[in-house]
């Protein structure tokens, strides 16, 4: 019977983990804000001579580790446009350089103001 169970759970697996892959959950404005606190700790760190290459490093790191969790359970990362939204504005912060507030609000904007970014009331 263990065994069933088991050769059962892995059957199911994949699809799961496929499933959560391809599920894009809509953010919320307090994620959007959220999120533009992490863009604008990024402006800081790479004021503080924190490299691009190894920052942006550390993000996909941590993007696959929050990608191993269940969507409802994960911050900000839930899909592949919200993904995309944090990458890209991470990459400006060093690719076009300005005030680490400036980053904060232009991120807010995008996050809020893209159709892309189903959002849904707090």
């Amino acid at each position: 019977m263990r065994f069933v169970l088991i050769i059962l759970a892995l059957g199911l697996l994949p699809t799961t983990v496929l499933s959560n892959q391809l599920q894009e959950v809509q953010l919320t404005q307090q994620e959007c804000m959220e999120g533009g606190d992490f863009i604008k700790n990024a402006a800081f760190s790479r004021d503080n001579g924190i490299d691009r290459e190894f920052f942006l490093g550390k993000l996909e790191d941590d993007i696959a580790v929050i990608r191993s969790f269940p969507i409802n359970l994960r911050w900000f990362v839930k899909g592949p446009s919200s993904e995309l939204l944090l990458k890209s504005a991470a990459r400006e912060v060093f690719d076009f350089p300005t005030t680490p507030r400036r980053h904060q609000i232009n991120f807010i904007d995008q996050c809020l103001d893209s159709p892309d970014w189903r959002l849904r009331p707090l």
